[in-house]
Order: structure tokens, then sequence, then C-alpha cells
């Protein structure tokens, strides 16, 4: 009876290799895809949210208009 449960335990103590990951997988789990996904949306919302309000920004000191042929005045605060 010693036998068997002494090789049961031997058994239980053995350590389980865990299955190697290929490089696919370890870039998958890393941070890098996640910022690899999102870089590409991050470039539009940039190119199509923030670079319009900062032109916008910059009219706004200036007097400007486009029926008028005269270059944009620049008037300040």
């Amino acid at each position: 009876m010693s036998s068997t449960s002494a090789n049961i335990a031997a058994q239980n103590e053995q350590a389980i290799a865990a299955p190697k990951m290929n490089a696919w997988r370890r870039f998958e789990e890393s941070k890098g895809f996640s910022l690899a996904l999102l870089t590409p949306i991050l470039i539009f919302f940039v190119a199509l949210n923030i670079i319009p309000v900062l032109w916008m920004v910059g009219l706004g000191f200036y007097e400007y208009s486009l029926m008028s042929p005269a270059p944009p005045e620049f008037i300040g605060l």
C-alpha cells in the first residue's frame, strides 16, 4: 500500500511542461500587438479631429473671409 501511495505522490510531484508559444502567439499576448492595432485609428483620429480643431483655433486670431480677395489680417486676442 505504501508503494502505491509513494508512486502516486511521485507522479503528482512531476511538473507538467507548458506548451511552447510560437513567436506570433507571444506577439499577440504582448502590448505591442494591441498598440499595433490601435495605431491606425489613432492616426485617423488625429488627422480628422485634432488637426482641424487646432487649425480653427489658429484662424480665430485672423479676420478672414472667403468672399473677400484681401489676405487674412491678424487681429490678435
